[in-house]
């Protein structure tokens, strides 16, 4: 009778064995599940699907039993991210950036670049939209910002002056004044500009003698423009965002872009404020060959010039940069492009590509509204 309890346990000992594996078959492994989530790269690609494993994150570490002189490091994700300590310099926006369509492959001007500004070819006056591009550093050793979409520039303050006479031939080409205001992406002030404008006859140059005496090169041919005669700038008036003013009324206006067109003239201009003795120099400046620009869907036709404007403040500072325009002398001697790169050697400034976005103004707000 004594064997019988004994096998009895034996029994009751495998059965259990039984059920312990039995449950460590069917119980879950253990795991940690990752969810994935989708989103966009800030210049708008989207990263490839990733599939969720079972598998732990990089960040995760298996759980081990410490002992006493054992210390757990933290998680690579429980670290804080370093703050932003450089604020974004805002660029304001003076109009919308809505559509501008491109000008098809077979669009052309409407009128052809001219060597002069022909006789009752005004500027219309008006608001304009611009295009800009590129990029501006307000601070030394800061990272630049890019500048894109619109701003709007105006003309207004048409004044005709008396015409002007070629000497040579008598012919006569028109004088005229005209304002154009646009905001200053640098300093955020607004810079209103007088021009001066006037017309001129055709001069003997490199590109205007196609017939030559034997053994005279092109090159031996001067060319001749008369002082003033083409775009010039008259005076230039700065306003803060505060309302304070700064003024450069030179003596005589600084030549930017001889009238008739000769390509591949060069020219050095300068101008001087008499009362405060800042002064303005367009120096080694060369005419460029015909450039077309697209102004959201309408082609312009214009003349293109390049030189180092650089300006000597009352205080003596200098700053220079690199102008490049388009200047069309068929619609009142108006710009169709600039283009400014006032970033040498990585100090502040901009450079920013500009381009007239339409060719019909929109009218003028009403004064008061």
């Amino acid at each position: 009778m004594s064997s019988l309890p004994h096998r009895g346990s034996r029994i009751v000992l495998v059965a259990v064995v039984a059920l312990l594996g039995a449950a460590c078959a069917h119980r879950a492994a253990p795991g940690v599940t990752a969810q994935v989530l989708q989103a966009d790269v800030v210049f708008g690609a989207k990263t490839a699907p990733v599939e969720p494993t079972a598998s732990a994150p990089p960040n995760a570490l298996p759980p081990q039993s410490a002992t006493a002189n054992e210390t757990t490091a933290p998680p690579l994700a429980s670290l804080a991210p370093l703050p932003l300590t450089i604020p974004p310099l805002t660029i304001p926006v003076s109009a919308p950036a809505s559509s501008c369509p491109m000008a098809g492959p077979t669009a052309f001007p409407k009128t052809a670049a001219t060597y002069s500004v022909p006789l009752g070819s005004l500027p219309a006056v008006g608001t304009y939209r611009w295009k800009r591009q590129g990029t501006v550093t307000a601070t030394s050793g800061r990272p630049p910002t890019n500048v894109d979409g619109f701003e709007t520039r105006r003309i207004d303050n048409v004044i005709q002056l008396a015409p002007v006479s070629d000497p040579s031939t008598g012919e006569k080409y028109p004088s005229f004044r005209y304002d154009t205001t646009q905001p200053d992406l640098l300093t955020g002030s607004t810079v209103t500009r007088t021009w001066q404008v006037e017309g001129g006859g055709l001069v003997i140059g490199p590109n205007d003698a196609p017939i030559l005496p034997e053994g005279i090169a092109t090159s031996q041919i001067p060319t001749v423009t008369p002082p003033e005669q083409g775009l010039a700038l008259a005076s230039q008036v700065t306003t803060a965002a505060d309302g304070t003013t700064s003024t450069f009324s030179p003596v005589t206006p600084l030549l930017l872009f001889p009238f008739p067109v000769s390509v591949g003239q060069t020219f050095t201009s300068t101008a001087i404020d008499p009362d405060t003795f800042a002064s303005m120099t367009y120096a080694d400046a060369t005419v460029l060959a015909q450039q077309r620009v697209d102004a959201c869907g309408a082609v312009v036709e214009g003349w293109g010039v390049t030189g180092l404007l650089e300006y000597t403040s009352p205080s003596g500072a200098v700053s220079s940069f690199t102008l490049t325009m388009v200047v069309v002398p068929q619609m009142g001697s108006i710009l169709a492009a600039e283009s400014i790169n006032q970033k040498a050697g990585g100090g502040t400034g901009e450079a920013v590509d500009w381009t007239i976005g339409q060719v019909n103004p929109s009218p003028l707000p009403v004064s008061g509204s």
